[in-house]
């Protein structure tokens, strides 16, 4: 490894791998080590020249077609380079930064070396990862989130977060994670009132699903640094709205599989529980019934739970 002083400071110079040959046209490469003391240099060169290995290695692997593999390199190049990778836009915000990293990229300066530059500039597109393929990367990234779990305990974890990606590529397609708008996201909501308001669901089993996919969603993006700005923000259904159902639902899971009758004279209609809890009552009158600490309008009962004669 040899180290030579080039103006004031030593830097380090030797050959290039032959294994690197396809992505380096230089036969021989100088290496700052930023220091005018010798014996420093000499500590630093074995460090600075595993950084050059790294960066090689990564520029091997960005040499593809393969959009994962070019995005999993730019980041590894990044950081051979010091830098973590970030996209074009938020390095722009930091004038330092954006000087740091054109003057890490090799090569002279009316042709600095393309891949390099893509990289640490952060013009490498993320790869386009379906909703479908994010939940399989999401298990391998959250596994810290199942330590200790039992078989039971890891089927009830995972069911939730595959019923939430299972019903949002129902509403809007197996799309890329980077092609998912705001749009699509108020369609899933939609589509979550729909089957509340059908299906006599509660406020919280939407809420559950928003979370659960936001989850899976937001885990692959921050661990995966793809710097993708989702729009999952205000989807949750708040106090208020679809009262009548959230009503109905909480009475539902206090009591336990209530179902909504007609009585004989198909005038009333009452929530009565096959399995009560213990201590739990409901009243009835002509005009409402009380259950769960709700009082309920008869009228709105019969008009949104209609039983066919």
């Amino acid at each position: 490894m040899t180290i030579k002083k080039r103006g004031k400071k030593f830097s380090l110079y030797k050959r290039v791998p032959k294994r690197y040959a396809s992505i380096e046209p230089r036969t021989f490469v100088w290496c700052s080590l930023g220091t005018d003391s010798e014996r420093e240099a000499a500590e630093k060169a074995p460090l600075v020249w595993s950084q050059m290995l790294d960066g090689w290695e990564a520029k091997l692997k960005g040499d593809t077609q393969d959009a994962k593999q070019r995005f999993e390199a730019a980041r590894e190049l990044a950081s051979a380079r010091g830098f973590r990778y970030m996209p074009a836009e938020k390095i722009i915000e930091d004038t330092e930064q954006i000087v740091d990293r054109v003057e890490s990229i090799s090569g002279p300066l009316d042709t600095p070396d393309h891949f390099e530059a893509v990289a640490l500039l952060g013009r490498v597109e993320p790869p386009a990862l379906k909703i479908s393929e994010c939940l399989e990367l999401y298990w391998e990234l959250a596994r810290d989130k199942t330590q200790g779990k039992s078989d039971d305990q890891l089927r009830r974890w995972k069911n939730p977060r595959i019923k939430a990606v299972k019903n949002f590529i129902e509403v809007c397609g197996d799309k890329a994670i980077a092609n998912v708008t705001a749009d699509d996201m108020l369609d899933y909501r939609a589509w979550w009132m729909d089957k509340i308001e059908r299906e006599g669901l509660a406020n919280t089993s939407a809420n559950k699903d928003f979370i659960h996919l936001g989850d899976v969603l937001k885990t692959v993006n921050k661990l995966k640094r793809l710097g993708i700005t989702l729009p999952l923000s205000g989807l949750s259904f708040k106090k208020g709205e679809l009262a009548l159902t959230e009503d109905v639902m909480t009475a539902r899971e206090v009591a336990g599989a209530a179902q909504v009758i007609h009585l004989r004279s198909g005038a009333v209609v009452a929530l009565v529980a096959r399995k009560l809890a213990d201590g739990f009552r409901y009243q009835m009158t002509n005009t409402s019934v009380a259950i769960g600490g709700h009082q309920i309008a008869i009228t709105d009962l019969c008009e949104r739970f209609p039983v066919a004669r």
